[in-house]
């Protein structure tokens, strides 16, 4: 009987702290997709892609060559 007391406790325990638990989530997306129009990739297209979008959230980025411009896939 002690030990059915004990689990039932422990039950009871887990679902206090699991109901009181918060998650912090980053509003921010994991990928940023970003296309610059009128200008093509440098000779260092993923410092450029840094410098365009200042942001230091953002730590990786690509930069690819399109029709009229250049589209910044960057991610942390």
């Amino acid at each position: 009987m002690r030990s059915a007391t004990l689990f039932v406790v422990s039950c009871v325990i887990m679902f206090f702290v699991m109901h009181h638990a918060t998650v912090v989530a980053e509003d921010k997306p994991p990928v940023l997709v970003y296309i610059v129009r009128g200008t093509r990739c440098g000779l260092d297209g993923n410092k450029q892609c840094l410098a365009e979008i200042k942001d230091s959230f953002y730590t990786r980025c690509n930069c690819l060559n399109s029709l009229d411009g250049h589209q910044c896939t960057c991610s942390h």
